[in-house]
C-alpha cells in the first residue's frame, strides 16, 4: 500500500469519526437536579445522553456542581475532575447528605459506569465548601477529621439518597 493510500485512509477515518462524534452530540441534553442539604442549595447539571427511557444521567460528558447559601456561591465547574478513575469513566448519579456531626455536613456522591463489576462504582465525600474529602481510596483530608468521616460512614448508607435524574430538562449551559 503506498503512503498516500495510507494518508488517506487515514483521514477518512479521522473525518468519519468526527462526524460520529458531531452526529451523537446532537443527541446531548443538559439536566438540572437539586436538593438541600443543611441549608445549602446543591444543584448538579449535568450534559448527558438523552436517553428517555432512563432513569438515571447516563453517558455524560460534564457535570457541574453548584453549592448556593444565603451568602455565597460556589461552582464546581468540573464534578468528574478526578475521572477517569482506574480506567473506568464514572458518572455521579446519586448523592446524600450526610453528617459526621450535627454541625458538619457533607456530600455523600456515588458515581458509576452503568457496569457490574468492582471498579464500576466509586464513592467520593465533599464538604459544602466544595472541597474534595475523599475521591475512591484517595483520601484529601488526615487526622481528626479523616478519623470522624471513617467512623460515620457505614451510617450513611440509611441517609435518604438523591438521584441524579435524566428527567428535568435545564436550558443551555450553565
Amino acid at each position: 500500500m503506498s503512503k498516500l493510500k495510507i494518508v488517506k485512509t487515514v483521514l477518512a477515518i479521522a473525518l468519519c469519526s468526527i462526524a460520529a462524534s458531531a452526529l451523537a452530540l446532537d443527541d446531548m441534553r443538559w439536566f438540572k437536579n437539586e436538593l438541600i442539604c443543611a441549608e445549602t442549595k446543591v444543584i448538579v447539571r449535568s450534559y448527558c445522553k438523552n436517553e428517555v427511557d432512563e432513569p438515571v444521567n447516563s453517558f455524560c460528558t460534564k457535570q457541574v456542581l453548584t453549592l448556593e447559601t444565603a451568602d455565597k456561591k460556589i461552582k464546581i465547574d468540573n464534578l468528574l475532575e478526578k475521572e477517569p478513575f482506574l480506567g473506568n469513566f464514572h458518572v455521579a448519579g446519586l448523592i446524600r447528605c450526610v453528617a459526621v456531626t450535627s454541625n458538619k455536613p457533607y456530600l455523600y456522591i456515588t458515581l458509576d459506569n452503568g457496569g457490574n463489576c468492582n471498579g464500576c462504582e466509586v464513592s467520593a465525600i465533599m464538604n459544602l465548601h466544595g472541597k474534595w474529602k475523599r475521591y475512591g481510596r484517595r483520601w484529601y483530608v488526615a487526622g481528626i477529621e479523616r478519623k470522624e468521616i471513617s467512623r460515620h460512614e457505614n451510617a450513611w448508607f440509611k441517609q435518604e439518597s438523591f438521584l441524579l435524574k435524566n428527567k428535568i430538562e435545564d436550558q443551555g449551559n450553565p
